[in-house]
């Protein structure tokens, strides 16, 4: 947008016509690769995104997790819809892949601006869906406070998992990907010294190789972790502080035999943990 008159300039549409609630609507990182002005986004729907912020250009969408809901895109960078995986108010569509809770979820991701390098928090979990008009399914015509309003007939998750995924953000290249029980549900933080640290909702807070996805260290912290890490400096040496505290909508964790059900008991909490660097 022209910030002196608010005019929109350009802008990118991830899922047109969105029938998956996939709301993309996660943080976009802007990332210059030598005169290349771009911003990077991972979605819901399962792409990691590399757009021109000069003119709202594509210029790749790559896999994050499964995905089957588009067989591709146009050249402009819309996707192109396969008609199976599209709920209807008669058709249940079956094994929608990534479920609306990602891809990518709202955890940020983080990039290395040395190396262009893009870490994600991902969790590969799919869905069968069918639509409902109002005053039928799970939405009833009257509405009540606190209950949320989906527009769903049916719904049925199917038991996923966890990853971190790392990219070149140059090229959109899928350089290593780790996988783990439940999903990484903290924002994701990478350093100089080539570490990435990242939390779980059992947790656990770990570093990892950046070059290789190796786990390289890993603390208890007690209780899930939901928020960011972050890093600084007093009297010149690094801290790592992190919060822990299970809470938040964490309703994905219950979602019958989807989701992580294994979770639903997990240690409510409420501190901030800081580690020192050697």
């Amino acid at each position: 947008m022209d910030p002196d008159n608010g005019e929109i300039k350009f802008y990118f549409q991830y899922t047109p016509a969105d029938v998956w609630d996939y709301d993309g609507n996660n943080e976009p990182v802007l990332v210059d690769y030598g005169n290349e002005k771009v911003w990077l986004h991972g979605d819901r729907n399962g792409f990691l995104y590399k757009i021109d912020r000069t003119n709202g250009k594509f210029r790749y969408g790559v896999p994050i997790s499964k995905v089957n809901w588009t067989t591709g895109f146009t050249p402009e960078g819309r996707p192109i819809w396969n008609m199976e995986k599209v709920p209807t108010y008669e058709y249940e569509a079956k094994n929608i892949c990534p479920a609306s809770e990602g891809g990518k979820w709202w955890n940020p991701m983080t990039v290395n601006p040395e190396s262009g390098w893009v870490f994600v928090p991902s969790r590969e979990i799919c869905v069968d869906i069918k639509s409902a008009p109002l005053g039928e399914g799970l939405n009833p015509d009257v509405r009540t406070y606190g209950d949320p309003y989906w527009g769903i007939g049916t719904i049925s998750w199917r038991t996923g998992y966890g990853q971190l995924v790392a990219f070149d953000g140059r090229t959109g290249k899928k350089m290593w990907t780790v996988k783990d029980r439940s999903p990484f549900t903290s924002g994701l933080m990478s350093t100089r010294g080539g570490l990435v640290f990242a939390g779980t909702p059992e947790g656990e807070f770990r570093a990892y190789n950046q070059k290789t996805g190796k786990e390289l260290w890993s603390f208890q912290t007690g209780s899930g972790i939901f928020g960011s890490p972050s890093t600084y400096m007093v009297n010149g040496k690094q801290f790592i502080a992190v919060p822990s505290g299970f809470g938040g909508w964490t309703g994905w964790a219950h979602f019958g035999e989807g989701g992580a059900p294994w979770l639903k008991d997990s240690r409510k909490g409420g501190i901030i943990i800081g580690f020192g660097l050697p």
